[in-house]
């Protein structure tokens, strides 16, 4: 079949989730296990992004007074509901929603109480598989960094340019950093040039 609008999903071993749009280049049919979901019509965005923390006052104070988020919500969650969508049992836990000072993406920070989850170091190595990490845009790198350094955070390395010709920035050359958050999770900053 050709590619483009219409272009149908079959099994195959080209995408990790076992389908793929035949011959097409956007547009089209996506059909994923008989639901006939077409483009565009089942995401509208990212809502949020959670992270799983250990002591819920000391990453507030990170993603605040030290990435200059705004927190803007505290909610405390308990009961069948929240049992259920998680797949846990008795579960009691804190959450506070930050948001970065120039809009974007929410980041929810969940403390459970119960059940406390364990910590997998293993998490913190940039290729271990599943999310590994997230990208704050900065328009300050070396003051970004210099700020994070003042407050103890380990860098992996001082920023690296993207080399010219690796890709291609609509916004200009790139530069990147990765650290570590209070939990471990790995952040990338990013600068456009």
């Amino acid at each position: 079949m050709a590619g483009g609008e219409g272009a149908e999903v079959r099994p195959g071993k080209s995408s990790p989730i076992g389908y793929f749009r035949d011959g097409g280049a956007g547009g089209g049919r996506l059909d994923i296990g008989g639901f006939g979901w077409h483009d565009g019509a089942m995401i509208r965005g990212v809502d949020h992004l959670n992270l799983v923390v250990a002591d819920l006052a000391r990453s507030v104070a990170f993603y605040t007074e030290v990435l200059g988020f705004e927190k803007t919500h505290d909610v405390f969650m308990e009961g069948e509901w929240i049992d259920r969508i998680v797949g846990l049992r008795a579960v009691k836990g804190r959450v506070a929603f930050v948001v970065p000072p120039g809009g974007g993406l929410r980041l929810e920070l969940l403390q459970y109480e119960a059940p406390v989850g364990t910590e997998r170091p293993e998490n913190s190595a940039p290729n271990t598989l599943g999310l590994r990490h997230f990208a704050l845009r900065v328009d300050d790198m070396a003051a970004t960094v210099a700020k994070l350094k003042a407050a103890g955070v380990t860098l992996f390395s001082e920023p690296v340019k993207v080399p010219a010709g690796v890709v291609k920035f609509a916004a200009g050359d790139k530069t990147l950093v990765y650290f570590l958050d209070p939990d471990g999770v790995i952040v990338e900053l990013a600068e456009y040039a």
